[in-house]
């Protein structure tokens, strides 16, 4: 069985590595986007726009899109997003070693000492080190950050 410290690092992990979102809602936020910047603008519609900001103005932001400069007037836009590259392989990394360190402290504790006991802590320990490796991918995130909220 599962320590209580093993199960509660566990069932943390995934809050852990969550995005912080901080307050949105602000169009002095998006009036403060460089140009050049990746972003993503949900329309009251529901559709979903990427595109490049070109520039943003008090009262819409020209994006650049397919080849021309799209306006979108504020009173239009519902959401707004920054588009990161997010890597895939650092938090798969991390996950992967916590999932060792777990195993490889709950293996020794729980299986029983005989004929094959080194080769079964190994394998614990590996397949502690693929599910870790498993959540940190399903847990990397989206590379989106939200940064305005239409009220």
């Amino acid at each position: 069985m599962l320590s209580r410290k093993t199960l509660w690092a566990m069932l943390m992990l995934p809050p852990m590595l969550a995005e912080p979102v901080e307050n949105p809602g602000y169009w002095a936020t998006v009036e403060q986007l460089a140009a050049g910047t990746k972003i993503q603008i949900q329309t009251e519609a529901i559709r979903s726009i990427t595109g490049t900001v070109d520039h943003v103005s008090v009262d819409a932001i020209y994006l650049f899109t397919n080849s021309q400069t799209v306006e979108i007037r504020q009173a239009q836009v519902k959401r707004v997003y920054v588009l990161k590259k997010r890597s895939w392989f650092r938090p798969v990394l991390i996950g992967a070693g916590i999932g060792t360190a777990a195993a490889g402290i709950a293996a020794p504790r729980v299986i029983e000492h005989g004929i094959g006991y080194g080769a079964a802590v190994a394998g614990t320990i590996c397949l502690g080190a693929v599910i870790g490796a498993g959540l940190g991918f399903v847990c990397r995130g989206s590379g989106k950050q939200l940064i305005y909220v239409a009220k």
